[in-house]
C-alpha cells in the first residue's frame, strides 16, 4: 500500500474517534448517566456491504471494542442514499448506544428530496 493511502486511512481513522469521542462526551454531561454499560453498540452502516461506508464502520468497530471494552455490532442498512439508515438511527432508543457511519449525500439529501423521515435543522 502507497505511504500516502497509509497516511490518509490513519487520519480517516483519528478523525472518526475524534468524532465519536466528542459525542460520548457530550452524552455523559448530559446527564445520560454510566456509559457504557454491558450493552452492545450498535454502529448502523448506511449503505450496503462493500462500500466506503462499510469499511470505516468494519475497520471502526473492532478498534472501538478494544478501546471500550465493550461489543460493537455493524448493522448494514441501505438504500435511498442512505435516508432508510439514518431514519433507523432516528428510530432507536436515545440511550447514546446506536451511532450512523454516514457519507456526503447525508448532508446533500435535504436539498435532493422534498420528504425525508428525519429533521435537517
Amino acid at each position: 500500500m502507497p505511504i500516502f493511502l497509509k497516511i490518509a486511512k490513519k487520519a480517516l481513522l483519528w478523525s472518526l474517534f475524534m468524532v465519536f469521542g466528542a459525542s460520548l462526551a457530550g452524552a455523559q454531561t448530559a446527564g445520560v448517566g454510566a456509559w457504557p454499560t454491558q450493552k452492545p453498540i450498535r454502529l448502523i452502516a448506511v449503505f450496503p456491504p462493500g462500500g466506503s461506508v462499510d469499511q470505516v464502520a468494519r475497520t471502526l468497530a473492532p478498534a472501538l471494542q478494544v478501546e471500550l471494552k465493550q461489543n460493537v455490532i455493524v448493522e448494514n442498512i441501505g438504500g435511498a442514499s442512505g435516508v432508510i439508515g439514518t431514519a433507523a438511527l432516528t428510530r432507536s432508543d436515545p440511550d447514546g448506544y446506536t451511532f450512523a457511519v454516514v457519507f456526503d449525500t447525508h448532508g446533500v439529501n435535504p436539498s435532493l428530496k422534498d420528504k425525508l423521515p428525519l429533521r435537517h435543522d
